[in-house]
């Protein structure tokens, strides 16, 4: 879906801040226009929006998602989805929530061996003892 007013309203009416790059920012930059100046029929959230994303705050929000999506998206890239196998949403859905469990869980073993003396066939097998919380 792309970036605009029902977009954003939608999103913003749930509770979500959204940050994204304004439609034609550095066009109107160019142009000399405000792009984060209201509009005329926007709705009040995209408004919000439109303001928000002209604060250095949100530009910096902005990006930091490069380091917390992008290496992501790649990696499953690398392993694979790079087209789907299957059709339908549902099932395309499912894939892509598979490459995330996998992603989650090779992140978690290496993060798991970096941070102690065990191997990554020890953190597989858990040869660990699991204390229980008394």
């Amino acid at each position: 879906m792309p970036v605009g007013p029902p977009c954003v309203s939608a999103l913003e009416s749930n509770g979500t801040k959204f940050f994204s790059p304004l439609p034609n920012e550095q066009k109107q930059l160019d142009d000399g226009d405000d792009p984060y100046a209201a509009r005329h029929g926007e709705t009040r959230l995209f408004t919000a929006y439109r303001q928000r994303m002209g604060t250095d705050e949100a530009k910096a929000m902005y990006r930091r998602r490069a380091a917390a999506a992008e290496f992501p998206n790649a990696n499953c890239r690398n392993h694979g989805l790079q087209q789907f196998r299957v059709r339908g949403r549902l099932k395309a859905k499912a894939q892509s929530l598979w490459h995330a469990i996998a992603y989650n869980f090779r992140r978690f073993c290496n993060l798991k061996v970096a941070n102690s003396e065990q191997t990554m066939m020890d953190v597989l097998l858990m040869s660990e003892p699991i204390h229980s919380m008394t």
